[in-house]
């Protein structure tokens, strides 16, 4: 199934899969590098059996990347297969190089193999939900956003970013690992991109994560009260990169609505669904949907900068993994206001607990 995908793909789209995939994963496997030579700093003495693994540990993180490459250049099936056979043999290898049981002398290692363990699941889990590998696995809200800022505490207390996880009453799992990729690049757009390096530190930076279970089908919301997306930018990038036409943005808000629906982009139904908007700011809820088109970003090179929370895979990617098991996404923002919706089926959902 991979091998038939990845070869009905032209070179460069073929090339830009793997540089998501790659760049999904360069976060997780830096931080495994970080965290090994913390352990091998704090073990070198009292514990020098432990530097071998670590640093083979590291090296592999290398490989990994290094063949995401190979994948990228390969010319034909043969070189597909083989290429993606030796991957998927490094990425097993990877997953069980680091045991559970560890005899640490330092508190701070043990902490830093914890943060390593959890790691080294999230490369496995990117790579398999990639390529569509191994069983299905149940997706976490409630232990994913637990998670979130442990792994990410660096990054927000450097933005000076509060986390605030709103599930309350609604710990939900869904059948599908295919929300985890969505989390990481909603909050990761939400930290590089609401709160850009250049912005004056605020008095209150807050990242926060809804989730509703009273709603059919359920519903998440992932808002932060940073900058918000630049209309006109994203407009002009569709244009520039032909994905729509200057006129087609210039139609009265009916006849806009009408296009953005025949782009497969999310509009409301009803007037009530526009959630408070006047209607002279309809029409820019609506030009924001052009979000989730290919190549439209919301940097101004149209290139998304990393930060460790390996969130790169490109919002029309996220929009392509929630309609897949079912669901819809849009978003809403404004200044000091931005929130990324989307919904998920109930049929995905188990083990759901009012």
């Amino acid at each position: 199934m991979v091998l038939s995908y990845l070869s009905n793909l032209n070179p460069e789209e073929r090339e830009r899969f793997l540089q998501q995939l790659d760049h999904e994963l360069r976060g997780p496997l830096r931080k495994i590098n970080t965290f090994c030579g913390f352990i091998c700093e704090d073990e070198k003495e009292s514990n020098p059996n432990i530097l071998s693994p670590l640093r083979e540990l590291a090296s592999l993180a290398a490989g990994i990347s290094i063949k995401l490459k190979s994948l990228a250049r390969a010319g034909n099936e043969t070189e597909l297969q083989a290429n993606l056979s030796e991957m998927e043999g490094l990425i097993d290898k990877f997953s069980g190089l680091f045991p559970e049981d560890h005899s640490f002398t330092h508190q701070d290692s043990l902490d830093n193999a914890q943060r390593i363990s959890l790691l080294l699941r999230r490369v496995d889990y990117t790579y398999r939900t990639f390529f569509n590998l191994g069983p299905s696995e149940h997706f976490s809200f409630r232990a994913y956003l637990k998670l979130f800022p442990f792994l990410n505490q660096a990054v927000l207390d450097e933005k000076n970013i509060s986390f605030s996880d709103k599930t309350e009453s609604f710990p939900f799992e869904t059948e599908s690992r295919d929300y985890e990729l969505v989390m990481n690049n909603l909050l990761g757009n939400a930290i590089t991109h609401g709160f850009p390096a250049a912005l004056a530190v605020e008095d209150k930076r807050e990242i926060s994560v809804t989730t509703r279970g009273n709603y059919t089908p359920y519903l998440v919301r992932v808002s932060n009260n940073g900058i918000n997306i630049d209309t006109d930018r994203i407009s002009r990038q569709a244009v520039e990169r032909g994905l729509v036409a200057a006129a087609d943005l210039e139609k009265p808000l009916a006849g806009l609505e009408n296009f953005i629906e025949q782009k497969g982009l999310y509009i409301p139904k009803t007037p009530e669904q526009y959630i408070g908007l006047l209607e002279e700011e309809r029409r820019g809820f609506l030009l924001n949907q052009l979000i989730f088109l290919p190549k439209v970003s919301t940097s101004e090179s149209g290139a998304e900068t990393g930060h460790g929370t390996g969130q790169g895979i490109g919002l029309d990617l996220v929009r392509s993994l929630i309609e897949k098991n079912g669901g819809t996404v849009w978003v809403r923002s404004n200044p000091g206001d931005t929130r990324f919706y989307f919904t998920i089926p109930s049929e995905r959902v188990v083990n759901y607990r009012p």
